[in-house]
């Protein structure tokens, strides 16, 4: 019995290592990339002579949604400026609370594409279409 203890402990530290490895050792997830820049409110400004304006968002939820599934939130400094981790893939944005942030019709760009290990800035307006 002497002889098979010191081989039993050897056998669980093997499949503790493998188990390890295997599971990534420690459940990291996919490489992710910095996605930053503003978020902005633009409002058309009418049929004959006035402008659009364009207003930062402050203190606004934005949500990104992969096309696989899944989103990941963020929120807006003062000046509407945002900073999120995202994994590679495509996403669409939205603001996540409807009911305390201006109304849209539309985004612009409709879809972001996140490269794998990269920075990338997109500002993201929010665009309420005049009918």
């Amino acid at each position: 019995m002497a002889h098979r203890l010191p081989f039993c402990l050897v056998l669980i530290s093997a499949f503790a290592v493998l188990a390890a490895a295997g599971c990534g050792g420690g459940g990291s997830m996919s490489p992710t990339s910095v996605v930053s820049g503003k978020a902005i409110h633009e409002s058309s400004g009418g049929v004959c002579c006035n402008p659009p304006t364009f207003t930062p968002l402050a203190a606004a939820v934005i949500s990104f949604t992969a096309a696989t599934g899944g989103s990941i939130q963020t929120r807006t400094d003062t000046s509407g400026n945002y900073t999120v981790k995202l994994p590679a893939g495509t996403y669409t944005s939205a603001l996540a609370d409807r009911s305390n942030e201006p109304s849209y019709t539309a985004v612009d760009p409709s879809q972001i594409v996140v490269p794998a290990n990269s920075s990338i800035s997109v500002d993201i307006t929010f665009q309420l279409l005049a009918p």
